[in-house]
């Protein structure tokens, strides 16, 4: 900094004094925020209730390479998600003092995964809401615990068993859909065979955004790898930057969202 002034009292600095000077200037603001940047990559979660629901969300959670608090009342299903999620508690859910001595206030999501018990459920949510913690989801049993869920200020009411029931009909009403999701109220996303005869055609080509009034938003591949042992398994992964120009072969699936009414006009094809 002296020299860049001397150099101002003397004569002009050089380009290269200039440029130094902002680049390290630039530096002591970027790496502060990097650092900052890096501690908030993986989200913190705590999972309330350890059932069928509660364990599925942890374990996916852990799949994500997130951040997990486990904690149900059950000792046994506490200890059996300890193999799994580093961080198993066993505590009352509806005691705020027992949650927020196993780290619940610090986390950015909660889940409440109680069904069973709509008391117990509210409860929880309450003492969530109540400790900070943003994001508050929970599980509804029916529709009435559902309303009480909103009243008391829950982000989101997921009904797992409804959805999955959802997306069940849908593919087994769609003749020819491998794979169904709703995404929301008359909106889904199908995975479909390519037909034969739209083998070797572009997307554009295939016309199906003006014939059906739906878009193609993936394609799926499938591919032998080799184990550590050398024996081969067939594995799919998606293809999601597919553009109009892309051409699509016998063992592709096409991934797809439309309208529900749009989507059905699909069975056209096969």
């Amino acid at each position: 900094m002296s020299s860049l002034k001397k150099k101002k009292n003397n004569k002009a600095a050089s380009k290269e004094d200039l440029d130094w000077f902002k680049f390290d200037d630039w530096l002591k603001t970027v790496r502060p925020l990097s650092t900052r940047m890096e501690k908030k990559k993986r989200r913190s979660f705590a999972v309330l209730g350890l059932g069928n629901f509660g364990q599925h969300v942890a374990e996916a959670l852990i799949r994500a390479r997130m951040e997990v608090l486990a904690i149900d009342s059950n000792s046994e299903r506490v200890e059996e998600m300890s193999e799994l999620v580093g961080n198993a508690v066993a505590a009352d859910v509806t005691d705020a003092k027992a949650l927020r001595a196993a780290g619940v206030d610090s986390v950015d999501t909660a889940i409440v995964s109680i069904g069973e018990s709509i008391e117990a459920s509210v409860l929880s949510v309450m003492i969530l809401k109540e400790l900070g913690v943003s994001e508050v989801i929970a599980k509804a049993a029916n529709l009435l615990h559902a309303k009480v869920l909103d009243k008391v200020g829950v982000t989101r009411v997921v009904f797992p068993e409804r959805e999955a029931a959802i997306d069940l009909v849908g593919e087994l009403t769609t003749r020819s859909v491998l794979n169904y999701f709703q995404l929301a109220e008359g909106v889904s996303v199908v995975e479909v065979p390519v037909p034969d005869d739209i083998v070797g055609k572009t997307l554009r080509e295939t016309e199906l955004r003006n014939k059906f009034n739906v878009n193609v938003i993936a394609l799926k591949h499938r591919r032998l790898e080799l184990d550590k042992e050398g024996v081969g398994h067939e594995t799919a992964y998606y293809d999601v930057m597919v553009t109009p120009d892309h051409k699509v072969s016998k063992d592709d699936t096409l991934v797809i969202v439309g309208r529900d009414e749009d989507l059905k006009k699909l069975e056209r094809l096969q």
